[in-house]
């Protein structure tokens, strides 16, 4: 939304950005009921939703709860104002801003097993309805948009439980844990919209990804 309205702006990057907010606080106070009436953090079920409640209780309470308000507040509807080149990512494993709204390609299918029944990211049922349905591709122009798909290297640690569990909060963090592996973004030479992708697999529940 900033770089529709910096008209100078010679670039942008999004890095994993909210794109439709209804969905984002939709999914997250949905999902988040999993985790209410639970004391320890050593109990939630899908405790990384739970640690940014806060800021989805203090988003609704700013903004008149209507669609049309959401949407005034969402990416989608400023698309045409952005004319510089963008780079946005987005991970296909993570909770907070999931790929769903970015285009239903990207998303990696989890099991009842590991989140509870009934745990949804689903964009057609959550998402504003003002969006028709249409997803962030949907409305990008193929002339214009180049997506690139990046693998995660099969050794790349996973991000540790958040948060940790209590008893573990204390520790000193492990000097020899593998380090992630550097990679380079990779970015559109000719076209104004850079879409990255890491595909690290399905959602973990444990994790922010």
């Amino acid at each position: 939304m900033t770089a529709a309205m910096r008209f100078g702006a010679a670039c942008s990057w999004a890095d994993v950005p909210v794109t439709d907010l209804y969905y984002s606080i939709n999914q997250i106070e949905k999902n988040d009921r999993f985790n209410e009436g639970i004391e320890s953090s050593d109990g939630w079920p899908v405790p990384v939703i739970h640690v940014v409640r806060q800021i989805v209780d203090h988003t609704r309470n700013a903004l008149d709860d209507t669609q049309q308000e959401w949407w005034n507040h969402s990416v989608n509807p400023y698309l045409p104002l952005i004319r510089q080149p963008m780079v946005a990512t987005w991970s296909t494993a993570d909770l907070l801003v999931p790929p769903n709204p970015l285009s239903d390609e990207y998303v990696r299918p989890f099991g009842h097993k590991v989140f509870p029944n009934g745990y949804s990211l689903d964009y057609s049922q959550l998402g504003n309805e003002l969006s028709g349905g249409k997803t962030l591709v949907d409305l990008l122009s193929e002339d214009e948009t180049e997506i690139f798909l990046v693998e995660t290297p099969g050794d790349a640690p996973r991000t540790p439980r958040l948060p940790p569990l209590e008893a573990d909060a204390d520790k000193e963090p492990d000097p020899n844990a593998p380090k992630p592996p550097m990679q380079t973004t990779p970015w559109s030479k000719d076209r104004r919209f850079s879409i990255v992708v890491w595909d690290e697999g399905p959602p973990n529940p444990l994790c922010g990804h």
